[in-house]
């Protein structure tokens, strides 16, 4: 998804005439249009990210208090995976707490879990909200509850195709009211 995003920013100026033509709105609502969606891609991109690199960089954290060896290693698999919903970054630091448990340090697993957790649903439920909420004019609770329908209806790809879907509902509604369709 991520790659064909990147292909898409890259060549989108040779997409650009087809879509215009294939759309059956006025030419200047399809630029406005097609202007608004590029903002909104952009700021998906840049916003998940900014949270794929603050959930490494904590997970790194939490390991590398932990005592776990090569934290910098598992906190950078931390924020590839992270972009895996509810269990990304869970498949780094549950094997280290469950390594710290059977070595002995159950006061560090114990850390480890609510450390990272805690990280976890912060940035996710807090942070991601409120970064995207204020880019893209929702307000955060919208935008909870749009990233959690649009990854339970479309997995992965609903963090990058709810919002989308959302913010062409919002401009269709201004258009509509500014200047309705004949």
């Amino acid at each position: 998804m991520m790659l064909i995003l990147f292909f898409l920013f890259k060549d989108a100026y040779n997409l650009e005439g087809a879509i215009y033509r294939i759309l059956p709105f006025p030419d200047d609502l399809e630029m406005n249009i097609v202007s608004k969606m590029k903002g909104v891609i952009y700021v998906l991109m840049l916003g998940n990210l900014f949270i794929m690199i603050l959930q490494g960089t904590m997970v790194g954290l939490g390991l590398f208090i932990a005592g776990i060896s090569t934290p910098l290693l598992w906190g950078t698999l931390a924020a590839i995976l992270s972009l895996i919903p509810v269990i990304g970054t869970t498949l780094i630091w549950l094997p280290a707490a469950v390594y710290l448990y059977f070595t002995g340090n159950f006061g560090m697993a114990v850390f480890t879990v609510s450390w990272c957790f805690s990280w976890y649903m912060v940035l996710e439920n807090l942070v991601k909200p409120k970064i995207f909420g204020d880019k893209l004019n929702f307000h955060p609770l919208l935008f909870f509850f749009l990233l959690l329908g649009s990854i339970q209806a479309f997995n992965l790809p609903g963090v990058i195709i709810g919002p989308i879907v959302l913010s062409l509902f919002f401009l269709m509604i201004i258009c509509r009211i500014k200047e309705p369709l004949k």
